[in-house]
């Protein structure tokens, strides 16, 4: 339209919206529904205080960082497999949360443009939508197997991205538990846009970090990779469930996953530890105190 100048959109966000209303059978309908099927056990990761019957948003967040040779390493496994910077990440917090809680069947959330047809890339609105990530993971499985299958799934996910979360979870999962967000406990937000100012006219914006003081799930990840090409992770948790210590055993437990799956992405994830060395030498100092600090009146 018009003569190469006009800015003039021929889309708006109402476009969309009438759009998925007037669906009468999404496309992705049918791939989300089987995808979970006959869905896995609530989560129980291990906390310090039992979960209160309903969920609390008190949140508090937690800085780690994975170091340039260990990222680099994994980023290049990732290469050879044919995964993404965030396949990586999301096949190694998919290995910590099995491993903490001693599952083999998890559902990881992730958000999503949702921009998924080029027309609708100008358009100023909201699309963005919840991706629940299933993969399941064997004790004899090597750390590239699962990686491979983590790519492999979250290609597929994100070919059907588009599905409304809300209508997914009314479909699968209808009865609320009020204890705990819908479908899944753990979300991971892979931010690959690096940091950007914003520039208008004279005058200039640019991000300000802000000290998170809610969470929606038991555990966020927020991962950063860095100009020094390290991976930045904040960590969001819920303060009712978990301390600040607990969660700094976790973000020791990942580093040292990372760094062990780096070296060697041929490890099986059997054989891998529960917890991290910090947490397994203050247990087995806990277990060395003499018996009679253990007793309860």
């Amino acid at each position: 339209h018009g003569n190469g100048t006009d800015t003039k959109l021929d889309l708006h966000y109402k476009d969309f919206a009438w759009q998925e209303h007037a669906r009468t059978e999404h496309p992705g309908r049918e791939f989300w529904h089987e995808l979970m099927r006959e869905l896995p056990t609530p989560l129980e990761l291990p906390t310090n205080r039992p979960r209160p019957t309903v969920k609390s948003t008190r949140g508090a967040t937690l800085r780690s960082v994975l170091d340039k040779n260990t990222w680099t390493k994994l980023s290049t496994l990732g290469q050879a497999q044919g995964a993404t910077p965030f396949a990586v990440a999301l096949t190694l917090l998919r290995v910590l949360v099995c491993k903490q809680a001693g599952v083999t069947d998890t559902i990881i959330g992730t958000p999503v443009a949702g921009r998924d047809q080029p027309e609708w890339e100008p358009v100023v609105g909201c699309f963005v939508n919840l991706l629940p990530l299933r993969t399941k993971i064997e004790a004899e499985d090597t750390f590239a197997d699962v990686l491979a299958r983590e790519a492999a799934n979250s290609k597929a996910a994100l070919t059907h991205q588009t599905y409304p979360f809300d209508d997914l979870v009314s479909a699968v999962a209808p009865q609320r538990d009020p204890s705990r967000a819908p479908l899944f406990d753990v979300l991971l937000a892979f931010q690959n846009t690096g940091d950007s100012g914003l520039s208008l006219g004279d005058a200039e914006a640019v991000p300000v970090e802000l000290e998170s003081v809610s969470s929606q799930y038991d555990w966020t990840l927020n991962c950063f990779p860095t100009a020094d090409g390290e991976l930045e992770v904040v960590w969001e948790y819920d303060k009712a469930l978990f301390d600040e210590d607990r969660m700094r055993w976790v973000a020791a437990h990942w580093g040292e996953l990372a760094r062990t799956l780096a070296h060697n992405p041929g490890a099986v994830i059997g054989a891998l530890p529960h917890m991290s060395a910090a947490e397994k030498a203050a247990l087995d100092d806990w277990g060395r105190q003499p018996s009679d600090c253990h007793t309860v009146e």
